[in-house]
């Protein structure tokens, strides 16, 4: 249900861009890792990668991340 409500808050707010999903999940037999969560990573893509992003591996965000928080809030109310 937050996964769904994560997506459509996205959709409304970004204009239904296309994004990809992640699955984060400790190695197998890992008891080193006691604490460790799965957890999803959900990352829209709005903008194609250009020469500093290609080049240093460093993504530039155009929206603060407040202001990203803030418009996803009221989207998902």
């Amino acid at each position: 249900m937050l996964m769904k409500r994560l997506v459509r808050a996205l959709d409304l707010v970004l204009a239904e861009p296309a994004y990809n999903w992640f699955l984060h999940a400790a190695p197998v037999r890992s008891p080193e890792l006691p604490h460790y969560h799965w957890h999803f990573e959900v990352i829209p893509r709005t903008a194609r990668p250009a020469g500093l992003e290609w080049g240093t591996g460093c993504f530039i965000n155009s929206v603060a991340p407040e202001t990203a928080a803030e418009q996803l809030r009221k989207a998902i109310m």
